[in-house]
C-alpha cells in the first residue's frame, strides 16, 4: 500500500496533488540538493515510487553507522504523494554509484 508508512522511524506526510508528478525529476532535484550539502546520495525510482538514500561522513554518519542511510520515500497514489523520511539500512545496489 503506497498510502501507508513503511516504518522508517521518522516523519511521514501525505501531500495532495492535482495531477501526476514526475518522480524521476523530483528525486533528481533532491539528490542534487543533498550532494550540494556534502551527502553521498543515491536515487532509486520506479513508476510510482522513489527512494532516495543519503550518507554523510560526519557526526550523522558516525552515529548511524556505515550500513545506515537517511532515507526519503516518495510514493505516488491517485491524488496524493506520501513522503516518508527516516533511517534505514543502506541498499547494497546503490553503492555502485555516487
Amino acid at each position: 500500500m503506497s498510502d501507508q508508512p513503511v516504518g522508517l522511524g521518522g516523519k511521514s506526510q501525505m501531500v495532495p496533488t492535482q495531477y501526476p508528478i514526475n518522480l524521476q525529476a523530483v528525486a533528481q532535484q533532491v539528490v542534487m540538493f543533498l550532494r550540494a550539502q556534502g551527502f553521498r546520495a543515491w536515487p532509486m525510482v520506479g513508476q510510482n515510487l522513489a527512494v532516495i538514500q543519503a550518507q554523510h561522513h560526519s557526526l550523522l554518519g558516525t552515529l548511524t553507522g556505515q550500513n545506515k542511510a537517511y532515507t526519503i520515500r516518495l510514493c505516488q497514489g491517485q491524488g496524493f504523494i506520501m513522503v516518508e523520511t527516516g533511517i534505514a539500512n543502506l541498499m547494497q545496489d546503490c553503492n555502485a554509484s555516487t
